[in-house]
């Protein structure tokens, strides 16, 4: 009885520290979006320095949905510069999957992420990010 008394007792205080702990999770991972977004902006100025063509700007880590994801086309391994990578990759670190710099280059770390993501939501582990990655992604 005195067990179940003191767990009743100290489960407001676990829930709230844990809480705590995710919005901590949160904002890390917000910061660590940012910093990749600006880490993709120098790359892009040293590029314009050499003289290379630029990629499309980058959307800034600030302005996309908190939970959801909204790609409409299929995403796969080998795509550079890419402003739908760049989402799924602030999505995929926001969700946990994902914890490289986020440059909206589908590599290596990306494609482990999404079929991280996969496994977690009973998607076939492809690494591909087709029509049942990108629907599972936009609900909320």
């Amino acid at each position: 009885m005195y067990l179940a008394l003191a767990f009743l007792l100290t489960t407001p205080f676990f829930t709230s520290a844990s809480s705590e702990v995710d919005e901590q999770v949160r904002r890390m991972r917000e910061i660590q979006a940012q910093m990749g977004y600006l880490q993709a902006q120098m790359a892009g100025v040293l590029r314009l320095k050499k003289g290379e063509a630029l990629t499309p700007p980058l959307t800034s880590p600030l302005s996309l949905p908190v939970s959801t994801l909204n790609v409409n086309r299929n995403l796969s391994f080998g795509l550079v510069g890419d402003n739908d990578v760049l989402s799924l990759q602030q999505f995929l670190t926001r969700g946990g999957y994902y914890s490289g710099p986020v440059t909206g280059n589908y590599l290596n770390l990306t494609r482990e992420a999404v079929i991280k993501y996969q496994r977690a939501n009973d998607i076939n582990p492809t690494g591909f990010f087709g029509p049942l990655s990108r629907a599972r992604a936009a609900r909320p």
